[in-house]
């Protein structure tokens, strides 16, 4: 589809947006304003939340991601390997003063640190940073649901770990994600109850 409808849920579209109004899918084509569409120096974004996931957008296709909660939208941005190894060279060249070990650790923790860059970019910058990256406006989401991780017992007497999973349903469609919580899973059960009070399904802490 053309700039016309939505490519994501077929919505009409108004001429320029670079959203669509009903499931919030970013617009492929339109450029972003702006020199530079990023934060002030030294400044972060007001994200209530960054959670790196994976989309599971069938049984095949399944792509690492970060989630990220504002008051007015969720952001999905997808793992970029290229974006990846600039993000080692850049940790690799700050510490290129460190000893040794610290510069090994740095470069092993640059996995972690990659989603951080997210806290000082604007939305736009995030969504114009991979044609594949998109967004879910929050007043267009009809249902949220949240299971936490949980443990299978098979007859066998092997067990299988299932990560905590995530669905978010709106007029677009339902978008599936398994989530990488490193510590307990309160602070986004929290923030999912705030932003979407009569819309959230699960558990409540």
């Amino acid at each position: 589809m053309g700039n016309n409808f939505c490519g994501n849920c077929g919505a009409a579209l108004k001429q320029g947006v670079k959203f669509c109004g009903k499931c919030g899918h970013a617009v492929p084509g339109v450029p972003v304003t702006g020199p530079n569409p990023a934060a002030p120096a030294g400044k972060s974004m007001s994200y209530r939340l960054m959670i790196p996931a994976s989309y599971k957008k069938n049984l095949i296709s399944i792509k690492g991601c970060t989630l990220i909660f504002s008051d007015s939208q969720i952001l999905i941005a997808f793992f970029n390997q290229k974006l990846m190894n600039q993000h080692i060279n850049e940790v690799r060249n700050e510490a290129r003063d460190e000893g040794f070990f610290k510069r090994a650790a740095a470069v092993m923790s640059a996995g972690f640190s990659y989603s951080e860059r997210y806290r000082t970019m604007l939305p736009d910058a995030i969504l114009a940073e991979s044609p594949d990256n998109f967004s879910i406006l929050n007043n267009s989401v009809e249902l949220v649901k949240f299971k936490h991780s949980r443990t299978s017992y098979n007859s066998d007497e092997t067990t299988h770990t299932y990560p905590p999973e995530l669905t978010i349903k709106c007029p677009g469609g339902k978008y599936n994600f398994s989530l990488n919580l490193s510590s307990d899973s309160g602070n986004l059960v929290r923030v999912l109850h705030e932003l979407f009070p009569e819309r959230y399904k699960g558990p409540k802490r």
